[in-house]
């Protein structure tokens, strides 16, 4: 399982489909972390990379086991990133390509997804009345 968390600002564009791209620094932490959840322990170039698969990606706003959280796929390649969306102009980095959110837990504690599914449950029970 990796485990990536992210500010509350990316988190929502995300789970929204707005932001389709993650980014990690290039540096030997974020190396052995993707190898890791491949089952790869060695070393690898960041130049010889090639674009992986990873199904088993979680983006969690914020640090602890209660903040929300999204079950991601996600092939990850090494490149720049979009200004627009966090990446510094010309930085190398692995780039997790979003490909679905798969598992959505612990909404409730984001005020604006808690406002947005009790709204959504308040209008399905006044139209099924």
């Amino acid at each position: 399982m990796l485990i990536l968390p992210i500010k509350k600002k990316w988190y929502d564009m995300i789970i929204s489909g707005e932001k389709r791209e993650e980014y990690r620094e290039v540096n030997n932490y974020w190396r052995t972390r993707i190898m890791g959840e491949l089952g790869f322990y060695d070393k690898i170039n960041f130049e010889n990379w090639k674009p992986v698969k990873i199904e088993n990606v979680y983006i969690r706003n914020g640090y602890g086991n209660d903040k929300p959280t999204a079950k991601i796929s996600a092939v990850v390649i090494r490149g720049y990133g979009n200004p627009e969306w966090g990446a510094e102009p010309g930085k190398k980095y692995y780039v997790f390509e979003i490909l679905d959110v798969q598992e959505l837990t612990n909404l409730m504690r984001s005020k604006p997804l808690a406002r947005e599914i009790r709204r959504i449950q308040w209008e399905t029970n006044t139209t099924d009345k």
